[in-house]
């Protein structure tokens, strides 16, 4: 009998093993402790783990620091502020944490989650339902970041070679010419898909201001790159969400089953070279959004396409403000 072409690579065993428990056990408590926001703590799985177990640790940091900063700060904006002055405290907050962004690369990702979570919060304050984003959310988040940081731990004794190198943290920035244009007008693409969503009121359409966030980059190339990876992630995401949801009736326990063997495959592609392990955060992210969340109001394979239409929608936006911005910047430079 011959041997299946086939060996598995120890390293990238590692954050397959680590997404793929870490997201039973946090779906375990979502269910069983009936959690409103739950399926943000499996988000969070999705989003922090890498194949390193310090990687982990930095960017479980950097995602708690951001969520309490962006929750804390839009969370007394919605209650001291009035509601008409939110959408220009909005714009502003956006411009700043943009700004830093920019000027601190090391803490990019904090400064977006920041961005994201103060997003969520006054949307939902807008509409009534601030404790519960704020709050709720808040916790979930630190929950789900607890569970990896605990089950990469344990596993990393196991797995010794993917302990990694140590991360220093360094309060460094670098201000250079035209960065307040940069960042106000990365806020404007924030802010334009936001108002265009409380104006329209279609389904999901924080999910374009976020868009925004992720993929603008200083210039049109990088941008374009961010954006196409993110509509792949999501294409691959939509197309197997999909299926599920042809094949289990909606919020069946039984979805526990492709949610952690998606995390399982997903988290294994981290070990892999290229382009893939580029983009397996952005589809863990996509596949708990997919698989988790509900809308009474909506079919369930509707908040997918609604997922996907508005993560589309963002990357539009924001690369026709990145091709602006690179305009104006070449006419100032002739000048």
């Amino acid at each position: 009998m011959e041997k299946i072409p086939f060996k598995l690579n120890k390293i990238a065993l590692y954050p397959a093993l680590v997404m793929s428990i870490s997201a039973l056990i946090a779906y375990t408590l979502y269910r069983y402790f009936k959690w409103s926001e739950g399926y943000w703590s499996i988000i969070s799985i999705g989003a922090i783990t890498q194949l390193y177990f310090n990687n982990i640790l930095l960017k479980m940091i950097l995602r708690i620091a951001g969520t309490i900063i962006g929750a804390s700060t839009a969370f007394y904006a919605v209650q001291f502020l009035p509601i008409y002055s939110l959408l220009f405290v909005f714009f502003f907050c956006l411009f700043l944490a943009i700004l830093i962004t920019l000027a601190a690369s090391q803490y990019r990702y904090m400064m977006i989650i920041t961005g994201l979570t103060f997003t969520l919060v006054i949307a939902s304050g807008i509409s009534n339902n601030i404790e519960e984003m704020a709050i709720l959310r808040t916790y979930e988040v630190i929950a789900g970041c607890a569970i990896t940081a605990g089950v990469s731990l344990l596993l990393a004794y196991f797995f010794p070679e993917n302990k990694g190198t140590s991360n220093k943290f360094k309060l460094h920035f670098k201000f250079y010419p035209g960065i307040v244009l940069e960042a106000f007008l990365m806020s404007l693409a924030c802010f334009l898909t936001f108002l265009s969503w409380k104006w329209l009121q279609y389904p999901f359409g924080f999910w374009a201001p976020i868009t925004c966030l992720f993929v603008i980059e200083e210039n049109i190339g990088k941008t374009m790159k961010n954006g196409k990876k993110r509509i792949l992630a999501h294409i691959v995401a939509a197309l197997c969400a999909g299926l599920v949801d042809l094949l289990i009736p909606q919020n069946n326990i039984v979805v526990a089953i492709p949610l952690v063997l998606g995390f399982a495959a997903i988290g294994y592609c981290l070990g892999i070279k290229g382009w893939i392990a580029e983009v397996v955060n952005t589809v863990a992210i996509a596949w708990s959004i997919m698989l988790l969340v509900d809308d009474p109001t909506m079919g369930h394979l509707s908040v997918v396409v609604a997922r996907f239409l508005n993560v589309v929608y963002g990357v539009i936006v924001a690369f026709l403000v990145i091709y602006i911005s690179s305009f104006l910047r070449k006419n100032n430079n002739r000048q």
